[in-house]
C-alpha cells in the first residue's frame, strides 16, 4: 500500500467577525474556543484512504484578514475557504472580492464559500439565492454551517480533502 505525504495551505478569509477564527479552531481542534487559536498556522494531521493508498497529509490553516494580508497570503494556498456571514450582508461583498482576485492566480486554488453561523439561521440576511449566485457566476461551492455548533463543518472538510486529494493524484499522473 502506498504512503504519500503531502502539506496543503488552507487560507480563510472574509470580514472581520465573518466566523473565520471559531471556523479554524472547530477544524483544527473541534471547538469553538479562539483562545486554543493562538498561532498564525494552524496545523491539523489527516489521514486520508483513497482506495489503492494512504495520504498523510498536514493542513496549515491560516486565517486572512480583510486588510492587505490578502495580497501577500493567498497565493500559493491550495485551498480558500472564504467565510460569508449569513446575517451580515456586507459579507457577501466582501467574499465576491476574494473569488475575483483568487481567479487570477496562476496556480487556481481549491475555492469555496462557507456561509457561517447557521446557528443564527433566524437572523439570515444572505441565504441560498445569494450563494447560488456566487457559485454561477464563480463556479465555486457554497456550504452553510455553524462554527460554533460544528454543523456541516465535516462535511465542508470532507469535501476539501476529497478536492485536494484529487488534484494532487492529476498533478502526479500529469507528471508520471
Amino acid at each position: 500500500m502506498n504512503l504519500d505525504r503531502v502539506m496543503w495551505k488552507i487560507s480563510v478569509a472574509g470580514l472581520s467577525r465573518s466566523g473565520k477564527s471559531t471556523l479554524i479552531s472547530r477544524l483544527v481542534y473541534d471547538t469553538d474556543d479562539v483562545s486554543m487559536q493562538v498561532k498564525l498556522l494552524n496545523r491539523k494531521r489527516i489521514t486520508i484512504n483513497n482506495g489503492s493508498g494512504k495520504i498523510n497529509a498536514d493542513l496549515l490553516l491560516q486565517e486572512v484578514s480583510e486588510s492587505l494580508e490578502a495580497d501577500r497570503l493567498l497565493p500559493g494556498s491550495a485551498a480558500i475557504i472564504v467565510t460569508v456571514d449569513i446575517t451580515n450582508p456586507n459579507s457577501i461583498g466582501y467574499a465576491e472580492e476574494i473569488l475575483k482576485y483568487s481567479a487570477n492566480f496562476e496556480k487556481k486554488p481549491l475555492v469555496i464559500v462557507a456561509a457561517t453561523k447557521l446557528d443564527l439561521k433566524y437572523e439570515a440576511a444572505i441565504w441560498k439565492d445569494e450563494l447560488e449566485k456566487l457559485k454561477k457566476k464563480y463556479g465555486t461551492d457554497y456550504f452553510i454551517l455553524s462554527a460554533k455548533t460544528g454543523e456541516g463543518v465535516e462535511t465542508a472538510l470532507g469535501y476539501i480533502e476529497e478536492s485536494l486529494t484529487k488534484r494532487f493524484y492529476a498533478k502526479r499522473k500529469q507528471t508520471a
